[in-house]
């Protein structure tokens, strides 16, 4: 988040930021985790929040990244659309690693009552 913006405000700005989506209806929080990490010489920890996104833009557009700050420009190679199946047999590493099973039940099952705590992740 940055500045006073809420984490709604902050979702908006990331996905506008790194996808180029700007028409979305911001649904309900679906899951929460705690990370930590290391990456570019650092160590990061994080306190993610994932929301349903609801866009009338076409799975088939490819996203295209309209603010990567510079460190993201030097570690993003591309991105993509991915099904359920494509995660499942992905030999990439995704975080959060449950991503495929949460999307199965999310799509077998609907948002969630409440938002899902995920297991802590610490690389």
């Amino acid at each position: 988040m940055e500045g006073d913006e809420t984490r709604e405000e902050a979702a908006l700005r990331e996905l506008a930021e790194e996808t180029g989506i700007t028409r979305v209806e911001l649904g309900p929080v679906l899951w929460r985790r705690q990370c930590s990490f290391p990456f570019a010489g650092r160590r990061w920890d994080q306190d993610e929040w994932y929301y349903l996104a609801r866009t009338a833009s076409t799975p088939r557009a490819v996203p295209e990244a309209m603010a990567l700050t510079e460190l993201e420009r030097r570690s993003v190679a591309g991105a993509r659309w991915w099904t359920c199946q494509e995660l499942i047999r992905a030999h990439e590493t995704v975080y959060p690693t449950r991503l495929a099973e949460l999307l199965r039940t999310l799509l077998d099952e609907g948002p969630p009552a409440g938002p899902v705590i995920l297991d802590t992740e610490i690389v």
